[in-house]
């Protein structure tokens, strides 16, 4: 199973599982291996588009004797089922039984989470499963911080494909604040580098000024830390455009770059076009985009700082 979905569930890989959990599924001397050996069959039938396949599964491995804990994943499982075949009036009834079952595993919680807001089951339960999250995370307390990090994590994905980015800000940097630094919710970093490498290459390849190439640089080294870097590359951004179709963005990246070092604005490394408030670079920002609610954030945070 586990090379299975490494592998992202391959045709072979699968036909072999499906003839192997068939055969031990023949012995019925262990009613808990016969309830993993039945979720394994679901989940494969699921991941093969086999739905029918999938929801006898996960019904006969619901029957089964097992603690609540363990049942909830064959409930979970019908409710992927159901939610593929577009039932959602069976989708409701697995989802309540869910929320019925007390699990201590995160991972399950999480799984639920991401089909209640996909599919728009949250308004009659309110933030049920939160609870339930914060209430198993007690008992572990040598990785509360974790569990709760990675909630924070799914929260903020939620948000971002609700379109709520505010929201989602605020949620992904509970997520990091929750954790601690050698954390792989920082793997971003990693994809930072990538970013910057892929840039700088493309930049090389140019013959001459790309725009937004440049801008999009100045975020990765920006969000690498490195100022210096920054700075430069907006500086090449700020001279790509002519002065009246320059995009806001470049407006809201002059604003943060000026926000941190305010006893620094006048600094003589910088051009006479540097020199300018923060506030007037932002205003500009919104100025050119009013939809954009990442402005008007960054202004009420300048605000709210004085």
């Amino acid at each position: 199973m586990q090379k299975a979905r490494e592998e992202r569930y391959p045709q072979h890989i699968c036909t072999g599982l499906e003839r192997l959990t068939g055969l031990a599924l023949s012995d019925e001397s262990h009613h808990y291996k016969k309830f993993q050996l039945l979720i394994c069959a679901s989940e494969i039938s699921l991941q093969s588009g086999n739905l029918i396949g999938c929801i006898n599964h996960a019904k006969n491995a619901s029957k089964i004797s097992v603690p609540d804990e363990y049942l909830f994943f064959a409930h979970l499982l019908l409710c992927r089922a159901y939610a593929a075949e577009d039932n959602r009036a069976c989708l409701l009834e697995e989802y309540t039984r869910c929320l019925n079952l007390k699990t201590d595993y995160h991972i399950g919680l999480i799984g639920l989470k991401y089909i209640e807001c996909r599919y728009g089951l949250e308004e009659a339960n309110g933030n049920i499963i939160e609870k339930k999250f914060e209430e198993c995370s007690k008992d572990i307390k040598y990785s509360w911080n974790a569990w709760m990090a990675i909630l924070k994590l799914v929260q903020g994905l939620i948000a971002v494909w609700n379109r709520d980015f505010v929201g989602a800000e605020e949620l992904l940097a509970q997520a990091c604040s929750l954790n601690g630094y050698e954390s792989c919710l920082f793997l971003c970093h990693d994809f930072l580098l990538l970013a910057t490498g892929s840039l700088k290459k493309a930049k090389d390849i140019c013959g001459a000024p790309l725009p937004i190439l440049q801008l999009l640089l100045a975020q990765a080294e920006a969000s690498l830390g490195y100022k210096d870097q920054w700075e430069r590359n907006l500086q090449l951004e700020w001279l790509t455009w002519p002065p009246e179709r320059r995009p806001s963005e470049i407006f809201l990246q002059m604003h943060l770059l000026l926000g941190p070092l305010d006893n620094d604005i006048h600094s003589a490394s910088r051009t006479k076009s540097y020199q300018k408030n923060p506030l007037r670079w932002i205003l500009q920002a919104i100025h050119l985009n009013p939809a954009c609610s990442r402005y008007w954030r960054a202004l009420q945070n300048l605000f709210g700082k004085k």
